[in-house]
């Protein structure tokens, strides 16, 4: 065995880390023997096609983190005494902080994966934390980051461990395709989408910093002020910002203009996408956290759709400005209204930038791309042979 994955958060957990992780890291993608260790939150994860895959190990965890974290360290321990294999790539935080207390206990070799959004919330602990911290980085055999924002992140708070950087993709087989008629049908029927207005998306995870809640502020200038009825905004995802968006949608009385949808399955992603006009997430910094990169902006470029995005955290890797669509100041009403209705009112342009964001996604951002950048890194370093 090459080496073992570890990571609390991995498929059907949502988020773009878990994402991360499957794409790069799928058993279907390479030849590489290595085993997957991960937990079992809900039943849901016992119909997960992966789950009865020989190379995943999943264990029983609650939501008590101080039980997580000792039963973290004894699946560690045993699955690595038991494949004899002492090399670790450690996926999330509570991975991370694991292997790294048990590699005063074993001999291990481990690969730290950051994204960015977690690098000052860690660093914002006490001097004990922020100590242990900048430790668990120095015993690392290397750290692989999200986005060169991360890694310079990481650096600006002292980290000295080589950092090499292998953004997220898309899958070029799956959106690359084209439009399935059928789906579409479906979701502008499930979700009563209409076809004479200019649909604008948002797809995330319901957390403070994604920036719904200016968005809709922006999207009642445009109605009220602006008199641009002809919008709607639809928004897909679950977390604990529903209520509170739910809540600014009836302040504003703007029921007839803003959608939730709730959970979105896999199926239906790349439908919606087909059927919106303008993507849209005002990402922001947030009680320290930031997002590292932006899985759903490329998603939604390489289905030929323009973006506006938050220009906070390693997202201009993921979005040109004035190229493959907008960068917008994420704190900012007005300038949030201004970048929509200037593509609400420029159908050539949103046609343009569609267009060479899907130019500029296939020719630089596809998990194939990064999966061969990642194993090229990790055999470069030593920690595969070649």
């Amino acid at each position: 065995m090459d080496f073992v994955l570890y990571s609390h958060e991995y498929p059907p957990f949502c988020g773009g880390v878990g994402e991360y992780i499957n794409n790069i890291f799928s058993a279907k993608y390479s030849k590489i023997d290595f085993k997957v260790l991960t937990t079992k939150y809900k039943k849901i994860d016992l119909n997960y096609p992966d789950s009865e895959e020989p190379y995943i190990n999943r264990f029983q965890v609650k939501k008590n983190k101080k039980f997580e974290y000792i039963k973290g360290i004894l699946e560690l321990f045993c699955t690595v005494l038991k494949n004899r294999c002492f090399k670790i790539v450690a996926g999330d935080t509570i991975s991370q902080r694991v292997t790294y207390f048990l590699s005063f206990l074993l001999p291990l070799k481990y690969i730290v994966l950051s994204y960015g959004s977690e690098v000052n919330w860690n660093f914002s602990g006490n001097l004990i934390k922020r100590f242990l911290l900048k430790s668990l980085y120095k015993r690392s055999f290397a750290i692989i980051a999200c986005s060169a924002y991360t890694g310079k992140l990481l650096k600006k708070y002292g980290v000295t461990t080589d950092i090499h950087v292998v953004n997220p993709g898309i899958s070029k087989m799956e959106y690359s395709g084209p439009e399935n008629p059928d789906l579409i049908s479906q979701v502008k029927s499930d979700f009563s989408i209409e076809n004479d207005k200019v649909q604008i998306f948002s797809l995330s995870r319901l957390d403070k910093r994604k920036g719904h809640d200016l968005i809709i502020e922006a999207i009642e200038k445009l109605v009220k002020k602006d008199e641009l009825n002809n919008i709607s905004y639809i928004i897909g995802g679950t977390g604990n910002e529903r209520k509170n968006i739910i809540d600014l949608v009836k302040r504003k009385g703007l029921g007839s203009y803003v959608k939730l949808l709730g959970y979105v399955p896999d199926e239906l992603k790349i439908p919606l996408l087909d059927v919106c006009d303008i993507f849209i997430l005002a990402s922001r910094k947030e009680k320290g956290a930031v997002e590292g990169f932006g899985i759903s902006y490329i998603e939604a470029g390489a289905r030929g759709k323009p973006v506006i995005a938050g220009n906070s955290g390693g997202v201009s890797e993921a979005v040109v400005d004035n190229v493959t669509g907008f960068l917008c100041d994420p704190d900012s009403v007005e300038d949030i209204s201004h970048k929509l209705k200037e593509l609400i009112k420029n159908k050539s342009l949103r046609d343009k930038m569609g267009n060479s964001a899907r130019d500029f996604i296939f020719k630089s951002k596809t998990w194939e791309m990064s999966r061969t950048l990642m194993f090229g890194i990790l055999r470069s370093t030593g920690f595969l042979k070649n």
